[in-house]
């Protein structure tokens, strides 16, 4: 299934226990292929600079449901500048897809400074539609997203099975490759962290058995979401611009 071109996946979240990953661990690892990118400590890193809109329209389209929204995001790997992406991922009623393009260094530090107009030299919809959006809707920076991911893949039914754990919110100046000037907060629920299973047109039964005991707290977990009430908690936003 696609939607304007775009491949469409189900995308199913999870609040598990972390004293219970050691187990899930155990039990996945007999069964699916660890991600490559995956470092010697058995996860990699994730850093995300979500954009919003002045009045948060991304956050409240995802509070109240809404059936087709989107978000944007540009995101690294590890604190490093070799692999720069923007990604706009969206929501069409219970699918999930997401438009993505590379960016380079002197592209990503223009942005920052609030000039788009290299991407319009692009030949991605997705950066010519990031532009379009950050002049018609003024987006702008809005928090950073971290976390540790741990991953492993099933060919069949082209399944992703994703541990995210230690999420944190942070704001500063928004240097996406260095932890100097952030201020971080915590923003998942003490000692638990998220599991997503993203796949295409079915879920096999060998890692729906193998999941299902794991699955009770099946929940619409957004990080961004997650990270944007972390900083309202610690009143970094007013109420005025952001009661959530």
């Amino acid at each position: 299934m696609k939607y304007n071109g775009v491949p469409l996946r189900h995308e199913l979240k999870y609040y598990i226990p972390e004293a219970d990953l050691a187990a899930m661990r155990g039990r996945v690892a007999a069964f699916l292929r660890p991600d490559e990118h995956m470092g010697d400590d058995g996860c990699y890193h994730v850093r995300s600079l979500y954009f919003d809109d002045p009045a948060f329209t991304d956050v409240w389209d995802k509070e109240a449901g809404t059936g087709r929204r989107a978000k944007n995001r540009v995101r690294v790997y590890n604190r490093s500048d070799s692999v720069i992406r923007f990604e706009r991922k969206f929501k069409v009623d219970s699918y999930v897809g997401k438009q993505s393009a590379p960016l380079t260094r002197d592209q990503w530090d223009a942005i920052l400074r609030g000039d788009t107009s290299s991407l319009l030299r692009s030949d991605s919809p997705a950066l010519h539609r990031f532009y379009a959006d950050h002049k018609l809707r003024r987006l702008r920076p809005s928090v950073i997203v971290d976390y540790e991911r741990e991953a492993y893949t099933f060919r069949e039914g082209n399944v992703r099975l994703t541990f995210d754990r230690r999420l944190t919110a942070a704001v500063g100046d928004w240097d996406i490759f260095s932890d100097e000037g952030l201020i971080r907060y915590t923003a998942c629920p003490p000692q638990m962290l998220t599991m997503e299973i993203k796949y295409d047109g079915f879920l096999p039964d060998s890692v729906r058995r193998l999941i299902r005991p794991y699955t009770a707290r099946r929940s619409e977990i957004s990080k961004y979401v997650l990270c944007l009430k972390a900083l309202h908690r610690e009143q970094l936003y007013s109420k005025g611009a952001l009661a959530l």
